[in-house]
């Protein structure tokens, strides 16, 4: 998948949103790069949506141990499912 993606025709770039479950130690790494302007960088496929809600609607429920964090990018990506999920590979935002 990653190469196909990785090698797919991309449009515009898009706003794109998901989200991840993370533990308090990845929220506290996170929370430092931001503060230091420091680029992240997402290896592999990142799949996403187009609108906000989609992305919470996939990501509910509660787990112990972990908190949801919520990221918005504007990235070009490659549209799955219909255009119901968006594929970016190696994102760096």
């Amino acid at each position: 998948m990653s190469a196909a993606v990785a090698t797919s025709p991309k449009g515009e770039e898009v706003d794109v949103f998901f989200n991840a479950w993370l533990s308090s130690d990845d929220k506290s790494d996170l929370n430092d790069a931001v503060k230091k302007s420091h680029v992240l960088v997402f290896p592999g496929v990142i799949l996403g949506y187009a609108d906000a809600e989609t992305a919470n609607t996939k990501s509910a429920g509660t787990y112990k141990g972990v908190e949801l964090v919520k990221f918005k990018v504007k990235a070009k990506a490659v549209s799955l499912a219909g255009g119901k999920v968006l594929a970016i590979h190696r994102l760096f935002a």
